[in-house]
């Protein structure tokens, strides 16, 4: 079941976790009427799976889907694909450089390309002296330059996801003594380029002009 809670129509992939018979390799997702709707399963544990599916949801509406056992994976041709270094769905094709940035994002419904350079990771020195912990002003970035990027070579690009529902790359990325983890992913019908960023930072803390204050310098 899921619920719009909007007064729009919406078309996102929702993530659900069943719980079947310990024979089932297998799960099929079936909406209102019956008919199959494109569905992957994520991971397996024990008898309980974390499947995701596409799903359109009218404005202030509730939609059930219906999950059963099956003998094959969803064989629904959505025409999504996904190799080492690109992703595609009905709208959108994307490619990412060999430093693991996205280069292109290509709008096949505009016939036109989004982007004028690649999406890099970039790190700004956060100014606020309120509320540090939790406020980031936008107002205070978005109009200044990064004090450096995430340059690195990519160190690992996966495929997490190749389904029907969704596909996904992981990349992966050492710089300076932290660690960089995206997924870059496509939904089947999605009108966004979803990224998900995970990262694991062991830099100092810097001020303004990018000295270490000195209660830190010990």
């Amino acid at each position: 079941m899921s619920t719009t809670p909007l007064p729009i129509d919406r078309n996102d992939v929702v993530e659900a976790t069943v719980t079947m018979d310990s024979d089932c390799e297998y799960v099929r997702v079936y909406d209102d009427d019956g008919n199959e709707v494109p569905s992957q399963i994520l991971s397996k544990d024990g008898t309980s799976s974390r499947s995701p599916l596409p799903r359109r949801s009218p404005p202030w509406a509730t939609v059930c889907s219906m999950f059963a056992p099956a003998d094959s994976a969803s064989d629904i041709d959505t025409g999504m694909s996904v190799t080492a270094n690109s992703l595609s769905n009905d709208k959108y094709d994307v490619t990412i450089d060999e430093n693991g940035d996205i280069s292109s994002i290509y709008d096949k419904t505009l016939d036109k390309e989004l982007l004028a350079e690649p999406i890099r990771l970039g790190q700004l020195n956060d100014t606020e002296t309120e509320w540090p912990a939790w406020e980031l002003k936008f107002s205070d970035y978005a109009d200044k330059d990064a004090r450096e990027y995430v340059a690195d070579k990519a160190s690992d690009i996966e495929i997490v996801e190749n389904g029907p529902a969704r596909v996904a790359l992981k990349i992966t990325r050492e710089y300076g003594n932290s660690s960089y983890e995206q997924i870059v992913s496509l939904d089947n019908g999605g009108e966004a380029v979803e990224v998900q960023n995970v990262i694991d930072w062991h830099e100092k803390i810097h001020d303004a002009e990018g000295h270490l204050p000195a209660e830190r310098r010990q």
